[in-house]
């Protein structure tokens, strides 16, 4: 159903852009804005960005590389009888780094320094089935990163998911 019929006579385009306004006052179909590499005024390298993600099931008492984090390290994960889940950082960054562990206690734990070809934050995780535990781990050297870990024993096995956020140093 069309609306109402406008008025009669001429339209004033006295306030219309022109091309070569238009053109200069906004950005093109594949054009970069100047400050794209910022939000909100900040450069966007004081963002965290996930650099990594995995999620898979572990049997077994030997340590499995669940997680890599280019240029700091791996997370470990074992699953020993009877579906105890156990979670590890194992630094691979050619370099110290300082270790920040926190699953769910009253403080988190600091280690420093955590040698190059070293493990540590070792934790435990609950063998009930249906229960899951959740570890966050700050790592600090060149850059930082955070990780998150759920595990989750499923009776024969322990289910892991983990998450990494990084930040140039």
């Amino acid at each position: 159903m069309p609306g109402p019929k406008g008025d009669t006579g001429t339209v004033d385009t006295s306030n219309f852009y022109t091309k070569s306004d238009s053109d200069g006052r906004f950005l093109g179909l594949n054009d970069k804005a100047a400050d794209s590499a910022q939000l909100d005024g900040l450069e966007s390298s004081r963002f965290l960005k996930e650099s990594s993600s995995a999620a898979g099931t572990v049997q077994g008492g030997g340590a499995f590389t669940i997680l890599t984090v280019p240029g700091h390290g791996e997370l470990r994960a074992s699953c020993a009888n009877p579906s105890q889940p156990t979670v590890t950082w194992r630094n691979t960054s050619g370099g110290d780094e300082r270790l920040y562990v926190d699953d769910g206690g009253a403080t988190a734990t600091f280690i420093d320094p955590v040698a190059d070809g070293t493990e540590a934050g070792t934790v435990t995780g609950s063998a009930t089935p249906g229960t899951a535990d959740h570890v966050v781990y700050m790592v600090r050297g060149p850059g930082a990163v955070w990780i998150d870990v759920f595990a989750n024993p499923t009776g024969g096995s322990c289910f892991f998911f983990s998450r990494a956020y990084g930040a140039s140093g």
